[in-house]
């Protein structure tokens, strides 16, 4: 998934009814099922670091900034 990394093979059982699925979507996405596959593992992991970051901004480890102090940091 990394720029000039070497990629893994796994081997995973999947139901015949997800296979087909993911076959139509292929098609009308006119991209691989192995790369469907990659996107929903990455949209996956996005996901789990967004909801860390709002557990994070919850408990007050960490704090937003809004846009207007960004950019008046950065002068524009």
């Amino acid at each position: 998934m990394g720029l000039y990394k070497t990629e893994d093979t796994v081997s995973i059982k999947i139901p015949a009814h997800l296979i087909e699925n993911l076959k139509k979507e292929s098609k009308q996405r006119r991209i691989s099922v192995e790369k469907i596959i990659e996107q929903t593992l990455q949209d996956r992991e996005d996901f789990l670091f967004a909801e860390k970051q709002v557990k994070d901004i919850k408990s007050g480890k960490s704090k937003l900034i809004s846009q207007a102090v960004i950019q008046a940091k950065l002068g524009l």
